[in-house]
């Protein structure tokens, strides 16, 4: 990292502060402990008895092989580990559910989705961080851009800083009651901590 980005971003991280949980907390935390998805879903699996909807939902996410309707199941709340079945699903028709996704990622709204997201474009084979730093502006939901910071912050390129550092700025000016600093906040430390 150049020294320049450094002390900018070093300035910044002490100038800002982390929340204590958010959602791009959490995410981004699924994502550095390896093998902690799985854990839970074995936790979850041993301690909870699914409901019948709970049944209903995993047979949808096994049975289709429908990039469509993969992207609605993406959008539906469910149990954590159908969550994670479905994540796991979505990753291995990476080839085929890409074009699908990614041009719903401009235009979905909904949390859910956008938190799928956010896992699909952390554990993806092909790094997508260029894709969402250049169509970044046409993503209508700020949530959405929040949250893909986190993956510009994680698989991206410190040149990154200054835009993250700014979104950080604009998120909190207009959205004072919200936590989408985070986002951002959370994408310049991991590039700092990676450097």
């Amino acid at each position: 990292m150049k020294p320049y980005l450094k002390t900018i971003a070093k300035c910044f991280l002490n100038t800002f502060h982390e929340n204590e949980i958010s959602a791009a907390k959490i995410e981004l935390f699924l994502y550095e402990e390896e093998g902690i998805e799985d854990q839970l879903d074995k936790l979850l699996t041993e301690h909870f008895c699914p409901s019948p909807k709970d049944k209903e939902m995993l047979a949808a996410i096994e049975q289709t092989d429908e990039p469509e309707q993969i992207l609605i199941l993406m959008k539906k709340a469910m149990c954590g580990d159908n969550r994670m079945a479905l994540r796991k699903k979505v990753l291995s028709m990476e080839e085929t559910i890409t074009p699908y996704l990614l041009e719903k990622v401009l235009r979905n709204r909904q949390d859910h989705f956008v938190e799928n997201c956010l896992h699909f474009f952390l554990f993806a084979k092909k790094d997508y961080t260029e894709w969402i730093y250049e169509h970044y502006s046409e993503i209508r939901s700020e949530y959405m851009k929040s949250m893909l910071c986190v993956a510009l912050g994680v698989r991206g390129k410190a040149e990154y800083i200054p835009f993250l550092i700014s979104e950080c700025k604009r998120f909190l000016a207009e959205y004072p009651d919200e936590s989408f600093d985070q986002g951002p906040y959370l994408a310049v430390k991991e590039l700092v901590n990676r450097s």
